[in-house]
């Protein structure tokens, strides 16, 4: 892999000739351009920072990877006071393009049917993760701690309503660009006996869990279809304890999540070859939150919304060769 060199600044001869010589001491041809180069490279398609530019961090590495999923050429890495022309895909032979290709590269994050557990959870790592993150939820005003905290913006929808959902996309593309991830996670909930249940309020259930789901779902297929295929995204789907199994008085709630499972291994089986990472997610078990506190003589007997979270991320990690389209999580504890 060829390393090129650049000077913005004069400085010391010495300085320049260890900077060589430690980056020859890595087997990396080094190539000294002048001032006058750099400014003719002044337009190259990828920047990035680092404090060491030859012990790459993994943050680094992957920002690296999305440069060149979104046709960057070149990747450039400041360093001080000089500029290193870190990866120059035109001299990369097909398997090294192959395995960073091969490899997610995320960007934007849009979140439908946030709130304060595990999608409040999900958009505190994306922004630790360095992403651009929409929320959405009917009323957006409950987000504004959380927008606060992540630098996320926020936005109202209906996610059963076609309309609204077609009108948040535009919204969250002219405020973070096209969500490279989408992750839905709104469910109505509704408990009672079978036969005193009101089929209204069933209704609006189920558009919520799952027509909400086909229509965010659809949505976003539809626009990471129409991208080059290296750089088309993830679709994730929060499921629950009801995706895989029904309760009494809790036939709403098992009807819409099973309907959710059924269109998230739908949309997987169909989508993953076009180059799209659909995922299901069976949260088996209580989540942690304010108000539900674990108790301290039961030690993770709770799901925490930031591992569930962590969880999340390390599938939307995996390697296009090895895609999961459903993971089932629940505290160890459990024996339902």
């Amino acid at each position: 892999m060829r390393l090129c060199l650049h000077v913005r600044a004069r400085n010391s001869l010495g300085r320049i000739v260890g900077v060589i010589a430690r980056a020859l001491s890595h087997r990396r041809q080094v190539i000294y351009l002048g001032l006058d180069e750099w400014e003719h490279v002044g337009g190259c398609s990828g920047l990035i920072h680092s404090n060491d530019p030859f012990g790459i961090a993994q943050a680094e590495r992957r920002s690296i990877f999305t440069l060149l999923s979104r046709g960057a050429k070149t990747v450039y890495c400041i360093y001080r006071q000089y500029v290193f022309c870190l990866l120059d895909s035109r001299a990369m032979p097909a398997t090294e393009k192959e395995t960073a290709m091969s490899h997610p590269h995320y960007a934007t994050a849009l979140i439908a049917g946030a709130g304060s557990g595990i999608s409040a959870s999900l958009a505190r790592l994306f922004a630790a993760q360095g992403l651009k993150t929409a929320l959405a939820a009917r009323d957006a005003e409950k987000l504004r701690p959380l927008v606060a905290e992540t630098g996320a913006v926020a936005f109202s929808a209906d996610a059963s309503d076609p309309a609204q959902v077609r009108q948040l996309f535009e919204d969250a593309t002219h405020a973070i660009g096209e969500p490279d991830i989408v992750v839905y996670n709104a469910s109505g909930r509704l408990r009672g006996p079978l036969v005193e249940l009101d089929p209204v309020a069933v209704a609006d259930a189920l558009r919520v869990s799952a027509f909400g789901g086909f229509l965010v779902g659809q949505e976003a297929a539809r626009r990471h279809l129409a991208r080059p295929v290296e750089r088309r995204g993830a679709i994730l789907f929060t499921g629950a304890s009801a995706s895989v199994k029904g309760y009494p008085r809790s036939a709403p709630f098992a009807m819409g999540k099973f309907a959710l499972r059924g269109l998230a291994q739908s949309m997987a089986r169909e989508l993953a070859p076009q180059g799209i990472h659909v995922a299901h997610f069976v949260i088996d078990g209580a989540v942690r939150s304010a108000a539900r506190v674990e108790p301290a003589d039961k030690p993770d007997s709770t799901l925490d919304p930031d591992a569930i979270a962590a969880t999340y991320w390390q599938i939307l990690q995996q390697p296009r060769n090895a895609w999961s389209w459903e993971v089932e999580l629940r505290p160890w504890v459990e024996n339902f």
